[in-house]
């Protein structure tokens, strides 16, 4: 009679526990006790753990195939969250900006009194700028180290072990 469901993997304690609940996860209703011939009781009771034939998975490999599937989900988003941290941390826009205001001072020695105030006044924008562009890149960095860090560390919602 348990046959069947040892060739699919089960263990005592997931036969135990099919006896004890419906395969959607509720209780049986009544229990041995109140039962006269065991065998057929037994075998009821199995017989809702077999769907046209096969046997379906335990409640335990259920949670274990749940459980991988969180840990996969985590580290794709782990990878996708690496991936967008290296994105950001390869935009140049800093450097660029960081060129842009280097030129521009340079201009700035060389202009003549007639342009010395655009010139001083495209330095203080482009400096500006810059540093917000720095600001904004390092505070998109921190974010990702530490939502990186929140995923590797938040207890999936399965927490016993297969």
């Amino acid at each position: 009679m348990i046959r069947p469901f040892v060739a699919a993997g089960w263990t005592v304690a997931d036969l135990q526990e099919a006896i004890d609940q419906r395969p959607d996860g509720r209780s049986w209703t009544y229990d041995l006790r109140e039962v006269r011939r065991a065998e057929y009781w037994l075998k009821y009771r199995l017989d809702a753990w077999i769907d046209h034939g096969t046997v379906l998975p335990s409640a335990r490999q259920k949670r274990a195939a749940e459980h991988k599937r969180v840990m996969l989900r985590r580290e794709r988003a782990i990878a996708q969250a690496e991936a967008e941290r290296r994105r950001i941390d390869s935009i140049p826009r800093s450097r660029l900006l960081a060129g842009r205001l280097k030129a521009r001072r340079a201009l700035l020695d060389v202009a003549d009194s007639r342009r010395r105030p655009a010139a001083q006044k495209a330095v203080d924008e482009l400096t500006a700028e810059l540093e917000a562009t720095l600001a904004a890149e390092s505070a998109a960095r921190e974010f990702l180290t530490e939502s990186l860090h929140d995923i590797r560390t938040a207890p999936s919602h399965e927490t016993s072990t297969p």
